[in-house]
């Protein structure tokens, strides 16, 4: 029997990372059907044990745009169950300068230096990069999609990708073409 989880990693496979593709993004390398090797969340000081994860490639699209991150990443949420699953979206944009003169300029919290790439996983504080929700991009306060077995992930997937093409983008390239 299919779980919420198993649905939402054949949408993510099947429905939703061909139309990311068809904009523009570049698919994790990491197969989403393999568990992250990060934690879901962090408590602010604690130390996440050590982690496989490198930068952004391993959980988040990214748009190749010259001179900037931009990545897109599908967070869950964290009482996910067998019968239901919900995950919103991130979107982070940044030039390469603006993150290199961040790394130069602090440690995360427990004193070691930001990896080489961002990730929409992290929040950086004061002066990192920001990270919108598409929810907000599309002018709701947030969104969270849910996804159950028995329910068709389809219109899902076709949400996302329409919400990304109309309001993820244009945003996008405000920010990197000023």
């Amino acid at each position: 029997m299919e779980t919420a989880r198993d649905a939402y990693l054949r949408m993510l496979g099947d429905e939703l990372t061909p139309r990311l593709k068809e904009l523009g993004f570049i698919a994790p390398t990491l197969d989403p059907r393999t568990p992250s090797p990060r934690p879901a969340f962090q408590i602010i000081g604690q130390d996440p044990g050590p982690t496989t994860a490198g930068p952004a490639d391993l959980t988040d699209f990214r748009l190749p745009v010259p001179g900037h991150h931009v990545l897109l990443g599908l967070h869950e949420y964290w009482a996910n169950n067998s019968a239901s699953f919900q995950f919103t979206v991130n979107i982070l944009a940044t030039s390469h300068t603006a993150w290199a003169t961040f790394r130069a300029g602090s440690t995360d919290f427990n004193g070691n230096p930001w990896p080489s790439e961002p990730t929409t996983s992290t929040h950086y504080g004061p002066g990192g990069p920001p990270i919108a929700r598409l929810g907000q991009l599309m002018g709701l306060a947030d969104k969270w999609w849910y996804i159950s077995p028995r329910r068709p992930t389809e219109p899902v997937a076709e949400e996302i990708a329409t919400a990304v093409q109309h309001h993820a983008l244009p945003a996008i390239n405000e920010l990197t073409h000023p």
